[in-house]
């Protein structure tokens, strides 16, 4: 299925990415294969769309999924093997999520429907869509925090963090996240700083904050010209 980057709305339905020189993020095909396990295939592309799967390293990605558990990712079979920490949450619907920490650019998966979401780079000049066409009035009129959970991959190197998905809407309801209106939110927590950039947010902890203690933090986003809020508590997902 190809993608046109052109709309920014749009949604492939295994959750491809690609913007200009960036590397294509792809997941789909998620399967469970035992009582605490499931698995789903992944692609890297290039640019011309060459599968570059096998040379991507593991240690440049990092992948979380919505429920406690842990993932590794087999880049010579393009195969994430989920490992669920409670049985319990083995039946449940999961949004996989997958970062590619070079590029920036994020992918995730449903797995109860296989529909897939991009998000850009932060960096990604080229992938800010511009509010210009849009009514002079509009405005951020609501903001929601989607995710329940802080999804927590593997340690990358000496830095710990965390994801959570957000949504942008304007006063006719309509989904402004990616446009250049959302760009005057700020999130912020007691235990990190944030990034946050077409409906992904990354929090990076403090260097005295051990996540693995933590069962639950608090997110607050703030829109600087309507002066909207919003707080959501979220559980730490290890």
């Amino acid at each position: 299925m190809s993608y046109n980057s052109s709309s920014p709305n749009a949604i492939p339905a295994t959750g491809a990415v690609s913007f200009g020189t960036h590397r294509t993020l792809n997941m789909s095909s998620f399967s469970k294969v035992g009582t605490t396990t499931a698995t789903f295939n992944y692609q890297v592309l290039d640019e011309s769309g060459k599968d570059i799967t096998s040379t991507v390293p593991a240690a440049q990605l990092s992948a979380v999924t919505s429920v406690s558990s842990s993932i590794t990712l087999d880049p010579n079979k393009g195969l994430g093997t989920i490992t669920y920490n409670s049985a319990s949450d083995s039946d449940k619907s999961i949004i996989i999520t997958l970062v590619d920490l070079t590029t920036g650019n994020v992918a995730t998966l449903d797995s109860s429907s296989g529909a897939g979401s991009y998000t850009a780079p932060a960096n990604n000049s080229a992938s800010e869509v511009s509010s210009s066409n849009q009514y002079s009035d509009q405005k951020v009129s609501k903001i929601a925090i989607n995710s329940t959970k802080l999804g927590i991959p593997l340690p990358y190197g000496n830095q710990r963090v965390g994801y959570a998905t957000y949504t942008v809407y304007d006063q006719y309801g309509a989904d402004i996240t990616s446009t250049s209106l959302a760009n005057n939110i700020q999130f912020t927590s007691n235990v990190g700083t944030i990034t946050a950039k077409r409906g992904l947010i990354t929090l990076s902890f403090f260097s005295n904050i051990n996540s693995e203690s933590l069962t639950n933090i608090t997110i607050t986003g703030v829109d600087s010209n309507s002066n909207v809020t919003t707080t959501a508590t979220l559980t730490v997902g290890h």
